[in-house]
């Protein structure tokens, strides 16, 4: 089965966005491909999410990301494949802003042997990680664009 994640933080705005994101769409999604995908609201979460991800046969992570290049602006859709991620959890690098525990759900997978052998983390920029419930209206905007990507992605993987 595929599994998306969407991961985050609703009290800090933009670092809501993975979270905000299942909500709105998962019903939809799951309807799109029946029992092939599952979307789930993985919060600020980590170990927990073990038993979730572990029969994935792809896994889609949604979350907001760092800036990583100048030329990149808030609402940004970026990728990172299963290797990236992997290679920045050795290097501590941190893709996103709560990439430790992301990493330590993957790590622990790694190590049990249970890790989705495709993982993608579709990524955005951020806007404002100030407190609050709400992200921003540059975020807000992206929703549909994002979605239209993950669906796409989605209909590749279950051909």
């Amino acid at each position: 089965m595929v599994k998306v994640l969407g991961v985050g933080n609703i009290l800090m705005k933009d670092e809501g966005f993975g979270v905000r994101f299942v909500e709105r769409y998962k019903e939809e999604i799951e309807s799109l491909f029946s029992d092939k995908v599952e979307v789930v609201d993985g919060g600020t979460q980590t170990l927990p999410l073990l038993h979730y991800i572990e029969n994935a046969s792809h896994l889609f992570i949604i979350d907001v990301v760092k800036k990583s290049r100048d030329d990149q602006d808030p609402g940004d859709i970026v990728f990172f494949t299963k290797d990236e991620i992997m290679s920045s959890l050795k290097s501590r690098i941190k893709i996103t802003s709560h990439s430790g525990g992301i990493h330590e759900l993957l790590a622990t997978a790694e190590f049990e042997s249970t890790i989705p052998d495709e993982i993608e983390l579709i990524g955005i920029i951020p806007e404002d990680m100030s407190k609050g419930l709400e992200i921003s209206e540059t975020l807000k905007n992206k929703m549909q664009a994002l979605r239209d990507v993950l669906i796409g992605k989605l209909k590749e993987v279950i051909q």
